[in-house]
């Protein structure tokens, strides 16, 4: 459970700061019509996905191995989206004395524009790792071993096979620990990431 929500959650971090970077910043043919295909693919429900995706991780040989829940995970249009319209906040002129001082456009995005995002980042990740933790169709569809079985399909087992509640609500207090401890951690960033995603959309 620790690494499918922190290896992906960590990916989609990046790989949604650069994107957003790109999509705001930088001008390419088709730029709008890539970022918008991006944001199409988000109301494609994820159930009518399943069966395809199943097929080709079976095809490939990826089903109950942790490369099934790790490499669909490691993107996130909402991610991608939300650093985007952060991104747009943030002052161009910065852009330009870090060039000045011979930046190039990678240090920018590591020396600038990612220390400036970190309410972005921190409410990217409290989601991504709250979501990925509480994850139970996927893992439960693209897995048949106890030991590739995270936290959420092993609760359900143990509810059918125990019969206790004491030991039902023992493991659910384990289970909810995590996301909390994440929330308690990145609580100001969040809150702050949340209000001024509220204010740019």
């Amino acid at each position: 459970s620790l690494l499918i929500s922190t290896v992906p959650v960590a990916a989609s971090v990046i790989m949604s700061l650069l994107l957003g970077y790109i999509f705001a910043r930088k001008q390419f043919p088709g730029r709008e019509l890539v970022f918008w295909g991006f944001l199409a693919s988000v109301m494609v429900p994820f159930q009518v996905t399943l069966a395809p995706l199943y097929l080709m991780m079976n095809a490939i040989g990826w089903v109950d191995t942790y490369w099934v829940l790790i490499v669909p995970q490691l993107l996130s249009v909402t991610g991608v989206f939300l650093m985007r319209q952060f991104v747009q906040s943030i002052p161009e002129a910065l852009e330009e004395a870090a060039a000045l001082d011979g930046c190039g456009p990678w240090r920018t995005v590591l020396h600038v524009i990612a220390p400036l995002s970190k309410t972005a980042i921190a409410t990217l990740m409290t989601l991504g790792f709250i979501t990925a933790w509480n994850n139970f169709l996927f893992p439960l569809i693209f897995t048949a071993s106890e030991a590739m079985r995270p936290l959420t399909v092993g609760l359900a087992t143990l509810a059918d096979t125990s019969g206790s509640f004491g030991i039902n609500m023992a493991a659910a207090t384990v289970n909810f620990l995590p996301t909390f401890a994440i929330f308690l951690f990145f609580q100001r960033y969040f809150v702050s990431g949340i209000a001024m995603g509220g204010i740019k959309l």
